[in-house]
């Protein structure tokens, strides 16, 4: 997927031009639009978006309340906004 390779190579605003497009273009399964949300919300926490990341993490959360992080490999900044966003229905 294009919008990981964004995000992974520090690609922000493509990555978030790009999600948007794709949550606006076609039909998608959940699965889809919780991949595309949690990356977004990586791009947002990057740009310093953070209550827009937050919204994301939650839309996410809403298809997949059982989501979790890698607590490994996600920095401690975008923990704090999913486990935010995970305390805020």
């Amino acid at each position: 997927l294009d919008l990981i390779k964004h995000v992974q190579m520090g690609q922000f605003e493509e990555a978030v031009s790009l999600a948007n497009q794709m949550l606006g273009m076609r039909r998608l399964t959940s699965s889809q639009t919780v991949t595309i949300q949690k990356e977004l919300a990586v791009a947002y926490v990057a740009l310093e978006r953070t209550d827009l990341a937050e919204t994301s993490f939650r839309t996410a959360l809403a298809l997949q309340p059982n989501l979790e992080l890698d607590s490994v490999r996600t920095s401690p900044r975008v923990l704090e906004v999913f486990n935010r966003a995970k305390q805020t229905p």
